[in-house]
């Protein structure tokens, strides 16, 4: 007798793909920083842009005039990878000037002199000077490239600073306009003399952990000449006291002074938060990290505490990319985030930001890669976006109206197609590829903002 053969018990197979999540934290995908390199800043007058991209196997600076959206000058870095990049103003000539009323005196009274001399004309004397492109490296040096001499100005290099490079900053005393702060992936932090092509001095954290981003500022107290705060991040954040070196054989051996729980992941920006009142020095400032949608506002505690507050946590709509700061009196924020998206923040007096105004592009052929304040022109934007993936078009964007009100529905329509002739035109070797595509950057009046608590929980993503 034969057996009846078993039912066979159907089986649900596992589905291959991802489910599609239904949390309410879904966003759309978002093109990542790292998928595109890229290095991209305004200049602090706002007349030049510059744009580092990879060529091939070596990585081209080019510096844009924004008015025009002309190439004017450029540079190849044939010896490393660049790895940072912030602008400064610098006169090589300087060192000429400083030089002759040092004489013998002591390193203190050199410094007081130069402060002096400095305070009398240093306005005039920084708007002046040339604005130079720093670039840190990733075998540990840094370039001083000028776009009016097209042309490396300065190499700073040491045989203790072989490791790349992560970030960089500028003492803005009268005597050290001209010294560079770096931190590198060795984790050092190093001081140099850009004026004098010299290296200062070091100085390495217990933790052994490298500092992803600084940003540097004279001490707050008016009779401290002396001394510099620093602002020092991985994930966590220091904020730190430094003795100005006289010379290389001073030693660099900071104070901590307070510090902060910081992001989940890695800080890549620190800006300080303009005073609300002239003559105070500011307690607050605002930090961003990578695959990190909340920039924070962080309050420095005072003197008899160390533990730094979190004043605000700002959600976007996707990573925060770039920070800037007006220098009006409102003193506004300026994110932009990773989809494009461009949002305008006004501090109120108990620190609670409000979102005023938001700017963003439809899906197209741009990719808006920097956006800055106008700070000759208040109430406007201007922005860099990449037509084609080939080179930086300019916008400037008006969102405040001739009574300083916010302006709640502003569209600037721009034909891609348009862009790319004009850039064809205008510059030797550039693509003749066409694109007939259109996009829309719309400024908009925002919603109210509420506190979260994104900033400073560990496990945030």
């Amino acid at each position: 007798m034969s057996s009846i053969p078993k039912a066979k018990k159907s089986r649900t197979k596992a589905p291959k793909n991802r489910p599609q999540s239904t949390s309410a934290l879904s966003q759309p995908v978002v093109e990542d920083a790292s998928s595109t390199f890229s290095f991209s800043s305004f200049s602090p007058k706002g007349d030049l842009f510059a744009y580092v991209s990879l060529s091939i196997d070596k990585h081209r600076l080019r510096i844009y005039d924004t008015v025009t959206g002309q190439s004017i000058s450029e540079h190849v870095v044939d010896s490393a990878r660049v790895t940072t990049l912030a602008w400064t103003q610098f006169d090589p000539s300087e060192g000429q000037k400083f030089a002759s009323v040092d004489g013998d005196e002591s390193p203190k009274k050199k410094r007081k002199k130069r402060n002096s001399l400095a305070a009398q004309g240093e306005a005039a004397e920084r708007s002046d000077a040339p604005q130079v492109v720093v670039l840190g490296l990733s075998d540990g040096s840094l370039l001083l490239f000028s776009p009016s001499h097209a042309r490396v100005l300065r190499t700073l290099s040491h045989p203790s600073s072989t490791a790349a490079i992560l970030s960089l900053d500028f003492s803005t005393s009268g005597d050290n306009a001209s010294t560079i702060y770096t931190s590198s992936a060795d984790g050092s932090i190093r001081l140099w003399d850009a004026r004098n092509s010299n290296y200062l001095a070091s100085w390495k954290d217990s933790d052994r952990i490298p500092f992803t981003s600084i940003s540097v500022r004279r001490s707050p107290e008016a009779e401290d000449d002396e001394h510099v705060h620093i602002l020092a991040a991985h994930t966590s954040i220091k904020l730190l006291s430094a003795e100005i070196p006289s010379s290389s054989s001073t030693s660099l051996d900071p104070d901590e002074l307070a510090a902060f729980t910081g992001h989940a992941s890695n800080v890549t920006s620190l800006h300080w938060q303009p005073a609300q009142s002239e003559g105070e020095p500011s307690r607050h400032f605002i930090s961003m990290a990578e695959r990190d949608r909340h920039v924070c506002l962080w309050e420095v505690p005072d003197a008899g505490s160390k533990e730094g507050k979190l004043s605000a946590s700002i959600p976007l709509d996707s990573d925060a990319r770039q920070i800037s700061v007006s220098s009006a009196e409102k003193h506004n924020l300026l994110v932009l985030s990773a989809s494009g998206r461009i949002s305008v923040f006004s501090p109120s007096s108990d620190l609670a930001a409000r979102l005023i105004v938001s700017a963003k592009r439809t899906p197209g052929a741009v990719k808006v890669v920097s956006a800055s304040f106008m700070h000759d022109q208040e109430g406007r934007i201007r922005v860099a976006r990449i037509a084609g993936g080939v080179r930086p078009v300019f916008d400037i964007v008006q969102y405040l109206d001739d009574s300083g009100e916010f302006i709640p529905d502003v569209n600037v329509v721009s034909d891609v197609s348009a862009d790319m002739l004009d850039t064809d035109q205008g510059v030797q070797g550039a693509t003749n590829k066409r694109y007939a595509e259109s996009t829309r950057l719309a400024v908009r009046s925002g919603t109210a903002l509420g506190h979260t608590r994104a900033c400073g929980q560990r496990g945030h993503a």
